[in-house]
């Protein structure tokens, strides 16, 4: 199966993971529990900050994302950089998810721009 088909068909499979709804009051067990299933189906997801993004002559776009323990700084592809560079501009968190080891570009599934200051 091509990387693109895969890709396609986790970010299918991740867009069922993540949906579902929940009274605010139960937010962090509902992030609690989705952090779980995403777990249960080798996916993975950290909240952190996005330290820097930004294209380069070549046309990639490298982005330093930054949990608050370790920094990762790699190629993004250009939908998961216009979600850094969003974050970087309004000074916001963000959620990765991924697959395998760490976020890195190659491995993104979801860019999430979370509503709290960075």
């Amino acid at each position: 199966m091509s990387d693109e088909k895969t890709n396609a068909a986790a970010a299918s499979k991740l867009a069922k993971l993540l949906s579902g709804s929940f009274k605010s009051a139960d937010k962090a067990k509902y992030l609690e529990e989705r952090r779980s299933l995403l777990a249960d189906n080798q996916f993975h997801a950290m909240s952190g900050s996005i330290d820097q993004a930004g294209p380069l002559v070549d046309g990639t776009f490298n982005v330093q994302f930054d949990n608050g323990t370790t920094g990762y700084a790699t190629l993004w592809p250009q939908w998961a950089y216009e979600a850094a560079r969003e974050a970087v501009l309004h000074g916001k968190k963000v959620i990765v998810t991924y697959t395998g080891d760490a976020p890195y570009g190659y491995n993104l599934l979801g860019v999430l721009i979370q509503n709290s200051p960075a």
